[in-house]
């Protein structure tokens, strides 16, 4: 756009993808189970209090790699990276 390499209606063309706009929806989605706080008792239940760091990632680990085996990763990362934040 500064360099007039591209038009405006070119610029935005990406924003109308549909993967792109899937992530969105799913970062939104995950916001809203963050500030809910639907999953986290039973994340906190899964993930306990462990004792060292290897423990704490395998606990996370387990869970994200089942789920995974099932559903796309881009969801299970925007709903799981709070949760880690949050446990970290």
């Amino acid at each position: 756009l500064a360099a007039s390499i591209i038009s405006i209606p070119e610029a935005l063309a990406g924003f109308a993808n549909e993967g792109l706009l899937t992530v969105l929806i799913l970062f939104v989605v995950a916001a809203g189970i963050s500030h809910t706080g639907a999953l986290d008792w039973y994340m906190g239940k899964l993930l306990g209090s462990p004792r060292s760091e290897a423990s704490a990632q395998l606990r996370l680990m387990v869970p994200i790699a089942v789920i995974s085996g099932f559903l796309n990763n881009t969801p299970v990362v925007a709903v799981m990276i709070p949760i880690a934040v949050i446990s970290g």
